[in-house]
């Protein structure tokens, strides 16, 4: 089963433009690795990231980031969901600088269905 999984942290330290741009190519490598996709988004405080793939891979992964001393996950939650909506995407930064590039149309489809999801339950992987 398809699973997707939305968790907001605060982070722990600061991170450089160079620290992002290091973090969203590792994410990207290793997700590829297990079909996982999704995007990741941040302010100066605190990130915000929605994943989806096997729930197998989701709690492996998810054991991973907990571990990361860059942040604190303060809330997490996850639900079936019958298809990927970040497809396209193995890790993709939605960010100021990155909002124009993406389709923001098909952004606000992919959220919608999230959120419309009948399975949209705050249960752990």
């Amino acid at each position: 089963m398809t699973r997707g999984l939305v968790y907001y942290s605060t982070k722990s330290q600061i991170l450089s433009s160079d620290d992002v741009d290091q973090l969203i190519d590792d994410a990207e490598k290793r997700n590829q690795t297990m079909n996982i996709t999704g995007f990741l988004t941040m302010n100066e405080n605190h990130f915000v990231q929605y994943i989806e793939g096997a729930g197998v891979h989701l709690a492996s992964l998810m054991s991973s980031i907990r571990k990361d001393e860059r942040h604190n996950v303060v809330a997490e939650f996850s639900y079936d969901i019958q298809e990927k909506v970040c497809s396209k995407w193995s890790m993709k930064l939605i960010n100021d600088r990155s909002i124009g590039a993406i389709q923001f149309p098909d952004l606000m489809i992919s959220l919608l269905k999230i959120q419309k999801s009948e399975a949209f339950k705050r249960e752990e992987v």
